[in-house]
């Protein structure tokens, strides 16, 4: 059965208190420098390993987990109800995080940059469309992520360290800010810890 997002609501949602620096503060415009600099730093290394894994992320963000995690052999899992489970659990949160984009409508590092007279170039990406706050990617790579680090233990620091890879790698593409991202991890804690989800995923 796909959970209803409405049954998240009332206990994730935060009303309408702001929980990222405001649009025109020293902070965001910090966070809008240090986002061109990762830019500029991702796109000149020479070894291009990180930005063909961060793509990966963006482009299909369950394809690239079921792909990475196939390649690691310490796990072993049936292909199919592994891919059913990633993608039953990204389906159930994302109808609750696009409420969340809509209600905070914060808008994207390129298009706040334009205001600052910044020029802010981000890697080409079709999930940018909508607003940046929370990170919709964070979220997912952290529910999908934490939920099998419990139901897996011994790898639990293997999944942790997958989550910060996919986290960070919004502000290296230019399309998330650092406190995006910091936010979103409070939200996917709620999520993940929510009974819709550890009634329905068993941990």
């Amino acid at each position: 059965k796909k959970i209803d997002s409405t049954d998240f609501l009332d206990s994730i949602f935060v009303s309408k208190q702001k929980l990222f620096p405001t649009n025109d503060s020293p902070v965001t415009r910090s966070e809008l420098v240090d986002i061109i600099n990762k830019l500029k730093q991702i796109v000149s290394e020479p070894n291009i390993d990180s930005l063909t894994r961060f793509l990966s992320y963006d482009v299909n963000l369950c394809q690239a987990i079921f792909n990475t995690l196939k390649a690691n052999h310490e796990f072993e899992f049936d292909d199919n109800e592994m891919r059913e489970f990633i993608t039953s659990l990204y389906n159930d949160i994302q109808p609750l995080i696009l409420k969340l984009k809509f209600a905070y409508n914060r808008p994207r590092p390129n298009q706040l940059a334009d205001s600052y007279d910044i020029n802010l170039y981000p890697i080409p990406s079709k999930g940018i469309k909508s607003p940046s706050y929370p990170s919709g990617i964070t979220i997912s790579a952290i529910v999908i992520l934490e939920v099998l680090g419990n139901k897996h233990p011994k790898h639990y620091q293997y999944f942790k360290n997958f989550i910060d890879d996919v986290s960070i790698s919004r502000v290296y593409l230019g399309h998330n800010y650092v406190s995006d991202i910091d936010y979103s991890f409070e939200i996917a804690k709620a999520i993940v810890t929510h009974k819709a989800i550890t009634h329905k995923y068993k941990f």
